[in-house]
């Protein structure tokens, strides 16, 4: 082989090592925000709010037919059973005889999935069975890493995003999922603060069937892919070595 092919052989080399090493991080990251689960699922811990504004402390919801009650066996955790016939209504603002369109903002919930610490960016709403006025339309997303009571601070929770539109802005029917509304996020959380922010129209509360969250696991560090990366280019060109 002459000297000239031998350059232009180790060359080639340098040029293909350097290539796979900057595109391995890349790939990695578009598998990683490929990788779009729902997070929330039936069982995990959930606990109805109302009056609560974003930043503030919550307002425990209970029970009951009054302002910031919810209707009795249209509980908190039926927004996350995986279940269209059942729904979480909420009284709001006032009790089930007074109506107005904004009877339902700043009702909710924050949950806290089983699944453990992860990275927020989608969420999808399924309506209810009846009165389409009780949609809400938008929503606030706050996440914490808190724990127990302190999950009732308002200095827990750090805003991801104050008004996401759910994308139901025409009523799709009854008992229907709207679609996964993707978001910017760049912070894991442990739980998740969701509060309603309008409603379609005039009635004497809010509710949905589901309101689910969709998201990753949190993504490794750049460092860490960086050296995951250099330990896969240089098992790749060992293993070329040996052959």
């Amino acid at each position: 082989m002459s000297q000239s092919t031998s350059l232009f052989h180790r060359s080639l080399r340098a040029s293909t090592r350097a290539l796979m090493l900057l595109s391995l991080p890349l790939l990695f990251a578009d598998f990683a925000q490929a990788a779009l689960v729902k997070i929330t699922a039936a069982g995990d811990a959930i606990v109805g709010i109302s009056n609560t504004t974003i930043g503030g402390n919550d307002t425990i919801a209970t029970p009951g037919t009054g302002a910031g009650q919810y209707a009795t066996g249209e509980i908190p955790a039926n927004a996350i059973d995986n279940n269209t016939g059942t729904k979480y209504l909420n009284f709001g603002n006032g009790a089930t005889g007074v109506s107005n369109a904004t009877k339902g903002v700043n009702t909710g919930f924050y949950v806290t999935p089983a699944f453990g610490n992860s990275l927020i960016t989608g969420i999808q709403i399924a309506t209810a069975n009846d009165s389409p006025n009780r949609d809400p339309l938008t929503v606030s997303l706050e996440g914490s890493n808190a724990t127990g009571s302190a999950l009732d601070l308002g200095s827990s929770w750090t805003l991801i995003n104050n008004s996401i539109d759910l994308g139901i802005g025409s009523d799709p029917g009854r008992l229907t999922f709207g679609s996964i509304i993707n978001f910017a996020n760049t912070t894991p959380y442990t739980s998740y603060r969701v509060l309603v922010q309008s409603q379609r129209g005039s009635d004497n509360s809010v509710q949905y069937s589901e309101m689910n969250l969709f998201g990753t696991a949190p993504v490794p560090e750049p460092a860490t892919w960086l050296l995951f990366s250099l330990g896969a280019a240089g098992l790749f060109f060992s293993r070329r070595r040996v052959r």
